[in-house]
């Protein structure tokens, strides 16, 4: 398959280039020949084998439902004391309904309680927590992010923060089971770890990600057309949007 084709012939490259390999011309071909194909693929949209299988009949909706019934399972940690493998099991549950809102990768790992720089949480004392991302995949190109939680959200945010503070001290918002700073890696393990308990398919980030551009395609593609029509980006089409004087 090309998806798994791409990356060998890509790998053959870098080794060519590594062991300083002359005539690899062949394989560099090869290369741009599958990512080539991989892209014509991709930009068809129509979903893989995998994504089949890990796609969720309800959509968000399942996303929603899991994060619910991880809440039922971890109900007896907050009558206890917090502890450290109380509080793994309680993020777990936090990430997912904040996965069921806001489909970034898996950047929560990196999201600061508090701070200025990177990816950090912005807590009013009154009204909807603030999500600001500075560092994320093609963030140098974009530009920061700042996303407003909804009044759920924010409320199950505040509740995990309290329980937080009385067992790590780190200034992450997610943490291992030793207490430690969780990596994105390791989240994304976790994730699926525990989808694949509650839902029994092992299923992250992406299929998240995809679930939810899918269930608002009408939208994305209304959008992508305007932009089309006026020749120009959908960064561009925002310039040209007014509101009414308040």
């Amino acid at each position: 398959p090309v998806n798994i084709r791409r990356h060998l012939s890509t790998a053959a490259v870098k080794v060519g280039q590594a062991l300083n390999i002359k005539n690899n011309d062949s394989w560099y071909k090869a290369m741009l020949e599958d990512q080539g194909k991989y892209q014509t693929e991709r930009n068809k949209n129509i979903r893989s084998k995998t994504e089949e299988k890990l796609m969720l009949k309800g959509g968000i909706k399942d996303i929603k439902k899991a994060s619910t019934e991880l809440k039922k399972r971890i109900k007896y940690i907050l009558k206890e004391p917090p502890s450290k493998a109380g509080l793994y099991k309680y993020q777990m549950y936090l990430v997912l309904k904040l996965f069921a809102e806001l489909p970034v990768r898996n950047d929560f790992a990196n999201i600061q309680v508090e701070g200025k720089t990177g990816n950090f949480l912005v807590i009013p004392k009154k009204g909807n927590i603030k999500i600001i991302f500075t560092d994320f995949k093609n963030s140098d190109r974009l530009g920061p992010r700042e996303i407003s939680l909804s009044r759920a959200a924010t409320m199950a945010l505040r509740k995990f923060l309290r329980y937080r503070k009385e067992v790590v001290s780190h200034k992450f918002l997610l943490s291992t089971k030793s207490g430690e700073r969780l990596t994105k890696s390791a989240l994304g393990k976790a994730i699926h770890a525990s989808m694949k308990q509650l839902v029994g398919k092992a299923l992250g980030s992406r299929i998240f990600r995809v679930m939810h551009a899918t269930e608002h395609k009408d939208v994305l593609e209304k959008a992508k057309s305007i932009s089309d029509k006026m020749l120009h980006s959908q960064k561009q089409t925002q310039s040209y949007i007014r509101k009414d004087k308040e």
